[in-house]
């Protein structure tokens, strides 16, 4: 046994009207576009739906004329009903084609909708420096050899991939050349931000001017070791050499050494004293050893700025080079009965090592060492003076950065000492105020000097004092 379902219906269908209605809403449908909106579509199924139930709803409520389920027979079902679950099957369909139409083209062009933009910056720029090298030069900064230089280092990790036709026709902005990846990129390496200004000056959303820095910051650090490098043919070294010589008669030197803070806000996420320098401030690392012309030869970045020159050092794999004699092994110059080695140059915040000279500490000055001191630090200014022109050069290194990412910032770094590099091939060259040497003079040792048996220091003090002095 089973209890029958009771199904009662309005003799009057008092909610339509009259079937007349229900026929006007089916003739409508039939004479919908399939080309509607989808909002259309789904509206109308959904009144359609609301309609069905609520009649049906209504009709159960009548229980003085209900039948049998039953009792039905297939020519007593009312034909209302019938217009209703056909339109909303219709409408439903109508929806679900036009969904489907939507998801294609969709998928098809690749977005959904693009906010127009302005190329008006780029576009008088563009026009105003066509064929002037001089105007092109005092905009950009740099020479157009330059620029064309960037362009073609990086250009095949800067190609856009093919987009469709009817985008590039009717958002000309989204179509980015090279050449406007890599100016939007100097330019916000140059002035550090915001980042919404540059986004509107070049015609860009904020979150494309982020992913195009990334990339172009990704393929210019492929090329570190092309334009970052320690010497690596005699020669070369050589002329490092007579560079020093050249400045304050320190022979067989081969480099000057130094860190410097790139100031930031505390990295999310990140522990307070890791960051937090000995100036009160939130910065990360760059240790650079540089040659007499300011540039880089090698370089660590990313170090906390709590650490000191002695730790950061100690964590580079030029201190593991020149420990294990790996380089700084080259000839040695002969004086009197010694030798000297070839070393490197460093301030009072370093240790006193065979292939590395700092000054004499404050606690061993005289008029002599005053002297070799002051030469030294004439001699070594050139990595200070390379820190100066480097964040003159690259404003994002000078300022405050904002919201930092540690995984990202030393990829900066290392890119704005490679573009540095480049540039002093171009023969680009900006002045900067030199740091005082009277300062360099007076920094104290972090521990007292450790006497080592042949010490370069003291070959070196003798040699200037036997002649080079003056």
């Amino acid at each position: 046994m089973h209890n029958p379902l009771k199904f009662t219906f309005l003799s009057d269908t008092r909610l339509l009207g009259s079937r007349t209605t229900c026929q006007v809403c089916t003739s409508g449908l039939h004479q919908m576009d399939v080309n509607r909106t989808v909002e259309q579509a789904i509206g109308v199924a959904i009144m359609a739906a609301t309609i069905a139930l609520k009649y049906w709803l209504e009709t159960m409520e009548v229980m003085d004329n209900s039948y049998h389920f039953d009792d039905f027979d297939d020519g007593e079902v009312d034909e209302d009903i019938i217009h209703i679950v056909l339109a909303v099957v219709i409408h439903l369909c109508l929806a679900a084609s036009a969904l489907a139409q939507r998801h294609r083209k969709s998928s098809a062009v690749g977005v959904w909708y693009v906010k127009p933009r302005s190329r008006h910056f780029w576009q008088t720029f563009l026009q105003y420096t066509h064929g002037d090298e001089v105007r092109f030069e005092e905009n950009a900064r740099i020479p157009r050899s330059c620029f064309s230089f960037f362009c073609n280092l990086v250009a095949n990790d800067l190609q856009q991939k093919p987009i469709p036709l009817q985008i590039a026709e009717a958002v000309p902005s989204r179509v980015l050349s090279v050449k406007r990846k890599v100016a939007m990129s100097l330019h916000l390496l140059g002035i550090g931000g915001p980042v919404h200004n540059v986004a509107n000056m070049y015609g860009m959303g904020r979150s494309t001017v982020s992913r195009v820095f990334r990339q172009f910051i990704t393929a210019i650090v492929k090329h570190k070791s092309s334009f970052i490098h320690w010497p690596r043919t005699p020669l070369e070294l050589e002329q490092v050499k007579r560079g020093f010589e050249a400045k304050q008669g320190f022979p067989n030197c081969c480099g000057a050494i130094d860190v410097t803070h790139i100031n930031m806000d505390l990295p999310p996420g990140e522990v307070q004293a890791h960051w937090f320098d000995r100036n009160h401030n939130y910065s990360m690392t760059l240790q650079a050893i540089v040659d007499s012309d300011m540039r880089f030869m090698d370089i660590l970045c990313g170090m906390p700025g709590v650490c000191n020159d002695i730790r950061i050092l100690r964590n580079s794999t030029f201190y593991m080079r020149a420990q294990s004699n790996v380089i700084l092994n080259g000839t040695a110059i002969p004086f009197g009965r010694q030798l000297i080695w070839e070393y490197i140059l460093g301030d009072g915040g370093y240790l006193n090592l065979p292939w590395l000279v700092i000054p004499f500490p404050a606690s061993d000055i005289d008029e002599h060492t005053q002297k070799f001191n002051f030469k030294l630090s004439s001699t070594r200014i050139a990595v200070e003076r390379t820190f100066g022109r480097l964040k003159q050069m690259w404003g994002y290194l000078h300022q405050r950065i904002k919201q930092p990412y540690v995984e990202l910032l030393p990829r900066i770094i290392a890119t704005c000492c490679i573009l540095h590099n480049i540039w002093l091939q171009f023969g680009i060259t900006y002045d900067c105020d030199e740091p005082g040497i009277v300062e360099e003079q007076m920094t104290q040792n972090p521990r007292p000097n450790v006497a080592i048996a042949d010490d370069t220091r003291e070959i070196l003090f003798s040699y200037m004092r036997a002649g080079h002095m003056d």
